[in-house]
């Protein structure tokens, strides 16, 4: 199952691409003005079988789940949300730990978004096979 991982933000959307049990980082997209449009090449040319979409909470949460319902129709493959309290934060942490302590330079939105998926995953491992 080819699955794509989503850490969204107004500035920046991180994304993340799984093919089995481990997520990886895949690429930033800065100022996404036409986001579903994006997706849609990557679905198409990765062949993605299902989008797991971080779920923040506050201010972004209806904005979010708004996005996912234009993706599931858009699209027509599955768009589950998935918690992603502290992926942007541990990620910062992963990065400090190898002692890359400029984080502004690396691509800190998709290693959230592979945390998003990679919980996913672990937490799913029986639809995977």
């Amino acid at each position: 199952m080819n699955l794509l991982g989503i850490d969204y933000g107004r500035a920046r959307v991180g994304l993340a691409l799984s093919a089995g049990y481990f997520a990886r980082p895949y690429k930033v997209i800065s100022h996404p003005k036409d986001l579903p449009n994006i997706i849609k090449q990557i679905v198409e040319t990765e062949k993605i079988d299902q989008i797991i979409l971080g779920h923040p909470k506050g201010l972004l949460a209806s904005e979010v789940a708004n996005l996912a319902n234009r993706l599931e129709n858009e699209l027509k493959i599955s768009v589950e949300l998935y918690d992603e309290d502290f992926t942007t934060v541990e990620s910062e942490e992963i990065l400090k730990s190898y002692g890359l302590h400029n984080i502004k330079k690396y691509p800190i939105d998709a290693l959230a978004a592979a945390a998003i998926l990679q919980g996913w995953i672990d937490n799913h491992k029986e639809k995977l096979g």
